[in-house]
């Protein structure tokens, strides 16, 4: 997704979902060269847009923009509907030893000097 995680009011889009509380959500394809704005002229608008510029690579594809707008009685209901039809959930319990001995990044603390 496009953005920079430390820069702008929201940071990085890490799923291409968006939810409101009167039980509606958009799911985009993660196959399309997606960018995002919000409220980008005070109007409140979510805008989405596809195009092959950075950090997408450059490609002679037929370009299109892909989503589903799903709805649903409320927020928690879209929300589940839209997790049981767009992402996979564990299927077993992870293995003990990664809460007996987990692994700690320190990447928050020393960054690209690793």
């Amino acid at each position: 997704m496009t953005g920079d995680f430390f820069l702008g009011k929201f940071g990085g889009v890490m799923e291409p979902y968006w939810l409101n509380s009167d039980g509606f959500a958009i799911h985009a394809s993660k196959q399309v060269p997606l960018f995002t704005s919000y409220n980008e002229g005070q109007n409140g608008l979510l805008c989405l847009s596809s195009r092959y510029e950075a950090p997408y690579k450059k490609s002679d594809d037929l370009l299109h923009l892909q989503y589903d707008i799903c709805s649903s009685s409320d927020v928690k209901a879209v929300h589940q509907l839209v997790s049981a039809n767009y992402w996979n959930k564990p299927r077993a319990i992870p293995d003990e030893r990664m809460f007996r001995h987990p692994v700690w990044s320190t990447w928050a603390r020393y960054k690209g000097q690793i």
